[in-house]
C-alpha cells in the first residue's frame, strides 16, 4: 500500500467498526426517527453506504451503486421515502468494505496522483485527495449517527472515557 494512503485506509477500518457500533441495538422506530429536520439514522447509514460504494467503483472495483436516488449526493430524506432495512444497508456496506480493503493496497502512485475532474472542498484535487475526503465523509456522518442516538436517549457507551478513567 502506498504510504500516503495508510491514514485513509485506517480511517475506513475505523468507520467499519463504528458503523456497526453506532446502529447496534436500535429498533426500527429509532432508526427511522427524525430529530428536528435532521435525517434519520437509517437514512444516514444508507447515505454513507452509497458514498462508500461510489468510491469503490471509482477506484476500479465493485458493482452497481444501489439506492443512489434515495441516499446519494444532494438527496435528503423525504416523508414516505421507501428505504431498505438496516440489515440490507449493512450487507451492502460489508460488500463495499471488502472490495475497498482489497483494492486500496493495489492502487499505484500514478493512480493516486491522477487529477480529479471536479473540485473537492479543502482537499488536493487528486484521487488520493478524494479517497481521504471520503474517509472524512464517513467519519462525519457516523458521528452524526452517534449524536442522533444520544438525542433519542440511546447513546453509545463511552468506552474511551471509561478506559481513561480506569487507567488513572
Amino acid at each position: 500500500m502506498q504510504i500516503p494512503l495508510t491514514s485513509g485506509a485506517q480511517l475506513f477500518r475505523l468507520s467499519d467498526f463504528y458503523m456497526r457500533q453506532s446502529v447496534i441495538g436500535l429498533g426500527e422506530a429509532d432508526l427511522r426517527a427524525r430529530v428536528g429536520k435532521a435525517n434519520s439514522i437509517l437514512w444516514i447509514a444508507g447515505h454513507v453506504t452509497v458514498g462508500r460504494r461510489r468510491l469503490v467503483n471509482f477506484i476500479g472495483a465493485g458493482g452497481a451503486v444501489i439506492w443512489e436516488r434515495e441516499f446519494g449526493k444532494g438527496s435528503a430524506e423525504a416523508m414516505g421515502l421507501t428505504m431498505p432495512s438496516l440489515e440490507d444497508v449493512l450487507a451492502e456496506w460489508d460488500r463495499a468494505s471488502a472490495e475497498l480493503h482489497a483494492r486500496l493496497p493495489l492502487l499505484t502512485e500514478v493512480e493516486l496522483e491522477a487529477k480529479m475532474t471536479y473540485e473537492l472542498p479543502e482537499s488536493n484535487q487528486t484521487v488520493l485527495g478524494w479517497i481521504n475526503y471520503m474517509a472524512f465523509h464517513e467519519a462525519y456522518h457516523i458521528g452524526q449517527i452517534s449524536q442522533l442516538r444520544k438525542a433519542l436517549g440511546q447513546g453509545m457507551a463511552r468506552r474511551t472515557a471509561e478506559r481513561l478513567a480506569a487507567a488513572r
